[in-house]
């Protein structure tokens, strides 16, 4: 699947609520304005030496509420803000320990065209948020607005994460 993303960082969580509660996000909202944040937590995996990253690819898996899924998005564009890649999704089971526990499927197979899947898989950050999800209809438009007010923690430290991402849905 074509993901179209644009991602914002905001200054704090106070701007994240003011956001949310602009006229223009309210007034084009067709989802729940009230819907409750869901809890966040993900893991972006690479090899030892950093294949993927050299290939400007991301492999993560994440769990949203009681659901467990994997992404890995390709090397992509960014024209004018706004970021365009192909993204393979599934479903997990459990939390991987290697490459060989992604399912069988797209993802399995444009990761095993990108690395060896005997490599041995690395942690290499987690992030923890709380996650707001509103769809919002504008001029024929369907846009998802997420924010997301965490913490990710990488091998060299971590940082918080106040930040606003606008995917074009349709």
């Amino acid at each position: 699947m074509m993901e179209r993303e644009l991602k914002l960082t905001a200054v704090d969580a106070d701007t994240l609520d003011q956001i949310l509660a602009c006229d223009l996000v309210t007034a084009a909202c067709v989802s729940d304005p009230a819907a409750e944040a869901i809890s966040f937590e993900a893991i972006y995996y690479d090899t030892e030496d950093l294949q993927l990253e050299a290939q400007r690819c991301g492999l993560r898996a994440r769990a949203e509420g009681e659901v467990l899924r994997a992404a890995m998005k390709l090397p992509g564009e960014i024209i004018d803000g706004l970021s365009e890649r192909i993204e393979f999704e599934a479903t997990l089971e459990s939390w991987p320990e290697t490459f060989n526990d992604f399912p069988r499927g797209d993802l399995f197979n444009a990761l095993s065209e990108r690395i060896s899947m005997e490599a041995k898989m690395v942690a290499r950050v987690r992030v923890s948020m709380s996650r707001r999800i509103r769809m919002l209809e504008l001029e024929g438009a369907k846009i998802e607005l997420v924010t997301d007010h965490g913490l990710i923690k990488g091998l060299n430290g971590e940082q918080q994460l106040d930040e606003i991402e606008l995917e074009l849905k349709q």
